[in-house]
């Protein structure tokens, strides 16, 4: 049986540990005060294992009365939101621990370390970026990565590409341990209302206090399969809720066609520029025509776009502020065009008239040496 005395938002929270006022009763109020100091201790010590934190905000949205989308943004990452995560993972370990130390088989939470290929491939892409790394980075050296560009306009683009480097986190039986976390011994356990995985655990985790007669519990390989098609249907919810968002922040936009935003470049390919707006976590495309008066390509190695006659770039982390053009619902696809300031159209202008002037002069001088080379030769 559990007593609640007292119901918070996280916002409430935060505001208190930050000296806000409250009608709370004390104890409460002495009690998150507590939690704060124990998360902290807590987080510092996982950090000090090994423990990867990326900053990858997930995105909101906001409702009319009649269910259509408004407005998105990011969502809060105030602290009382890592109190919480601190505590549930050290209660998923604690379990995980002691069905270990039973020697019983249970479902755990795995995340297998990377493979070298795709942290090779990380660590060339990074340094085009002018982000230095060791050739075989551990996950401290991934930290550190993390930490450099922490609040800087290529995080976002930088995060991404050290999660695509890790392997999925996965649920099985075997004793793989969980990179992300630095931890040897995981499982999900605090969900079991809405995550069969959690449930499974329960289960064992009601025989323990029991009687410790694990006779009918799931054998390995039954927790295998399970392990797999939880995996298999996690993955595709994941999918099917991440697309239903795209949808519905695309339909929301349909009604800014023409309106700027401001953007950060996050890809780059042979077809055009990918750029992500922060406020609602969505990508656009903007296609090589699009770029500007210019004959633009993609240098893979440099990692940038950039155009022949101009020499105007395009890279990783760059500001970039664009017009919404077109959507296509159909294909999740957004397209937009980028927005000169008067003072970059300005100096881009002088550019192509240098650029243009030194192309003139080159011809008239290739046009006087074949003419000397005709008179030599008479």
């Amino acid at each position: 049986m559990i007593h609640s005395k007292a119901r918070f938002t996280y916002t409430e929270v935060d505001g208190i540990l930050n000296g806000g006022s409250t009608d709370k009763p004390g104890e409460v109020v002495a009690l998150l005060r507590e939690m704060n100091k124990l998360a902290k201790i807590i987080e510092s010590r996982r950090h000090a294992q090994g423990m990867l934190h990326l900053n990858m905000p997930e995105i909101e949205l906001d409702f009319d009365k009649a269910g259509n989308v408004v407005d998105a943004h990011p969502a809060d990452t105030s602290y009382p939101h890592t109190i919480i995560e601190m505590f549930m993972v050290e209660a998923n370990e604690a379990v995980a621990r002691m069905l270990d130390g039973v020697d019983v088989p249970f479902m755990r939470r795995i995340h297998p370390d990377p493979d070298s290929l795709s942290l090779k491939k990380m660590v060339e892409t990074l340094k085009s970026f002018g982000i230095s790394a060791p050739r075989h980075p551990d996950r401290f050296d991934l930290q550190d990565i993390l930490d450099k560009v922490k609040g800087k306009p290529m995080e976002y683009a930088v995060n991404t590409y050290v999660l695509r480097s890790l392997t999925k986190a996965e649920y099985s039986p075997l004793a793989i341990g969980h990179f992300a976390l630095a931890s040897k011994h995981y499982c999900h356990f605090t969900s079991p209302i809405r995550r069969y995985s959690d449930l499974l655990v329960h289960r064992l985790f009601d025989i323990y206090i029991k009687n410790k007669n694990f006779a009918n519990a799931p054998t390995q390989e039954e927790l295998i399969e399970k392990g797999r098609h939880l995996t298999f249907t996690e993955e595709r919810a994941d999918d099917a809720e991440e697309d239903l968002k795209a949808v519905l922040i695309l339909e929301m936009m349909k009604d800014r066609l023409g309106e700027t935003m401001e953007t950060i470049v996050s890809g780059l390919t042979n077809f055009g520029v990918f750029v992500r707006c922060n406020k609602f976590g969505i990508e656009g495309l903007i296609p090589m025509d699009m770029l500007g008066r210019d004959n633009f390509v993609y240098d893979f190695k440099a990692q940038c776009v950039y155009g022949q006659r101009s020499g105007k770039t395009y890279h990783i982390g760059q500001p970039l502020t664009v017009k919404i053009a077109s959507i296509n619902l159909a294909a999740r696809q957004l397209n937009v065009v980028p927005v000169e300031k008067e003072g970059e159209k300005k100096e881009e202008h002088k550019k192509w008239k240098k650029k243009n002037q030194e192309r003139k002069e080159q011809r008239k001088d290739k046009k006087k040496n074949r003419s000397k080379g005709r008179k030599g030769r008479r």
